[in-house]
């Protein structure tokens, strides 16, 4: 397995991305016999859950120019994520991936929201005998950022802030184990919200195409 990068500005000018640019660095991509092309983009309006029309119009742009995978940043909270069946203009078609943005991963911010991401998992797989690679499963696992100063408490081990897999930290508090004295009450309900705000924004934890 090898990764190749392209590492470019399209949009100095967000309000006018540079569409030929994008079109001949897919096409570049293409042109290396990818199996998966992924993008990683930095775009959309800060703290907004939902995508801009901008965000919307280059998504689909990239797809149209053959991109598999686009992951976005930069608006530090979650908008939704989708599995969408894109037309590849020769009587086929194949799946693609789409988050308008994963949200904070590691973040002291304390806006709404911006306390939340997901680790996506994507499954792919190739086929051996048309070679072709295929989106074959995508879920994701919600993860809250921790702050034991928001709820009175600390831990043992002297960390103040910690990444957690909001369903299991539930799970953990349901069935008894409240790690250590850390998920109070409080917490527990936070997490509740927070899971539900996730499935609320990102979508189902499981993702089929076209919803």
């Amino acid at each position: 397995y090898a990764v190749n990068l392209f590492n470019t500005s399209y949009m100095s000018n967000y309000v006018s991305p540079d569409y030929d640019k994008l079109a001949a660095d897919m096409a570049a991509a293409r042109a290396l016999g990818t199996d998966i092309i992924a993008v990683s983009i930095h775009w959309g309006a800060e703290y907004q859950t939902e995508p801009s029309a901008n965000q919307e119009r280059v998504a689909d742009f990239l797809f149209e120019q053959g991109a598999d995978l686009v992951i976005g940043g930069h608006p530090h909270v979650p908008q939704p994520m989708e599995l969408r069946e894109i037309d590849n203009g020769d009587g086929t078609k194949r799946t693609g991936f789409l988050c308008y943005c994963l949200g904070n991963l590691l973040s002291t911010m304390k806006s709404d929201y911006t306390y939340l991401t997901a680790l996506a998992r994507i499954e792919l797989t190739k086929d051996p005998a048309t070679g072709d690679t295929a989106i074959t499963g995508c879920s994701y696992v919600p993860v809250m950022m921790v702050n034991l100063a928001n709820y009175g408490t600390a831990s043992a081990a002297g960390w103040q802030r910690q990444l957690w897999d909001i369903p299991a930290a539930i799970a953990d508090y349901e069935s008894g184990d409240d790690r250590g004295g850390i998920i109070t009450p409080k917490l527990y309900d936070d997490l509740c919200q927070a899971l539900a705000d996730c499935e609320s924004i990102f979508g189902p934890l499981t993702l089929s195409p076209e919803g």
